[in-house]
């Protein structure tokens, strides 16, 4: 992604952040009858809070549909080009522009201009939603170490659900490997050899690496990573699927909202947006705040990340949760849009935690930050599983 105004940089030690490995055996993996039982903060399905939610995202999407095509035909590229962001609820997207607007660009905001996408030029450095001037750089030095899931002790295997996902392995499934507990990102295919394969954080893990499912099946080794995209590679067959929901409702196979996902694009400012975690279950309501924020992990920057804050300052992600998918949807049941996977999140923003409840070392944050999913593809060269079916 292109750095502009709105692509600040954080100075070492301006927030304290944490990465998202899980720092505890999540309880609803086997619960037990005087244990703690899984809690949701997420709305039920129907409710009018997640219709508001997938209604913004219906809105947002002509406008996102906009700027993609305002980058792809050059408009970035050009010295003038500051910024863009969406505002759902106005059905506006704003470009920043720096000097007179060229000819070719003033044309395509006029052909894209319709009731659904009111495109507003503003005529000056874009700004930073919410926080206004530099930002230093962030370094990411707190790795809180998790205790492997235990397995089931049912009589019998369970269906695959969220916690215990097994060949093909969809998006947003608990994997464990010593130390940590992480998520499954997205499904993908491999470009030099066509193998299907399963992405997650690279933080999570090392080359190598053997990663098991929450009933301690194993799943496969890690084949590569890539610390500038905090990105790691399983070799595991991965579905074209992403698991949505609350905790409680990805249990035992209850799949019946799964999500496929055809389609990668870098996220907008402004926009609104999910996350999906395996500890945590699924959280919309978020919006990205900032684009192209660099972080420090174990030493070495990772550009390209996103931040996004819960609107209303519920969870948006916790310990465990690090590499599960972020996406958006237009629709209650149908196919979502993949923006990037689940990085870190802000230790001084926390809220209570949903699905694994807080305790134990295990913190959640309204606020989190994730790499771009086009550089997550571009690193690892990899495509979306179904878009190579497609």
């Amino acid at each position: 992604m292109k750095s502009t105004p709105l692509a600040r940089t954080l100075c070492i030690g301006a927030l304290g952040l944490g990465l998202l490995t899980g720092a505890m055996s999540p309880s609803y993996a086997a619960p037990t009858p005087d244990g703690p039982r899984p809690t949701s903060t997420r709305p039920a399905a129907g409710s009018a809070s997640e219709a508001r939610d997938v209604e913004l995202m219906r809105r947002q999407q002509p406008l996102l549909d906009a700027a993609h095509h305002l980058r792809q035909m050059g408009a970035a590229s050009q010295a003038g080009f500051s910024g863009i962001t969406v505002d759902p609820e106005r059905r506006t997207l704003r470009l920043y522009w720096r000097g007179a607007l060229p000819t070719s660009v003033k044309r395509t905001v006029q052909q894209l201009s319709r009731p659904s996408v009111r495109i507003e030029v503003r005529r000056a450095p874009a700004p930073e939603p919410g926080r206004p001037g530099e930002t230093p750089k962030v370094s990411l030095s707190a790795r809180t170490p998790a205790k492997p899931v235990a397995g089931t002790t049912d009589p019998a295997p369970r269906p695959a659900g969220r916690v215990n996902d097994r060949s093909p392995v969809s998006g947003g499934a608990l994997i464990i490997t010593q130390p940590e507990t992480c998520t499954t990102g997205f499904g993908v295919v491999s470009e030099a050899t066509g193998r299907k394969q399963m992405l997650t954080a690279g933080h999570c893990g090392p080359v190598g690496s053997p990663w098991f499912n929450g009933d301690g099946e194993f799943l496969g080794n890690a084949v590569a990573r890539h610390p500038e995209a905090d990105a790691l590679v399983i070799d595991v067959s991965s579905s074209d699927r992403v698991w949505h929901g609350a905790v409680t409702e990805n249990l035992d196979g209850i799949d019946d909202r799964a999500r496929t996902v055809p389609e990668a694009r870098s996220p907008e400012v402004g926009q609104y947006l999910c996350t999906s975690g395996a500890v945590s279950g699924t959280h919309c309501g978020l919006r990205v705040t900032r684009i192209g924020v660099v972080l420090s992990i174990a030493g070495r920057d990772v550009p390209d990340q996103i931040e996004a804050e819960q609107v209303e300052h519920t969870a948006a992600a916790g310990n465990g949760d690090s590499g599960g998918p972020v996406y958006s949807a237009t629709t209650g049941t149908g196919p979502v849009m993949a923006h990037g996977m689940i990085t870190a999140y802000d230790r001084q923003e926390t809220a209570p935690c949903s699905g694994a409840p807080t305790g134990n070392g295990r913190t959640c944050s309204w606020r989190v930050y994730f790499t771009d999913i086009r550089s997550v593809l571009k690193a690892t060269g990899t495509r979306l599983s179904h878009s190579a079916a497609a």
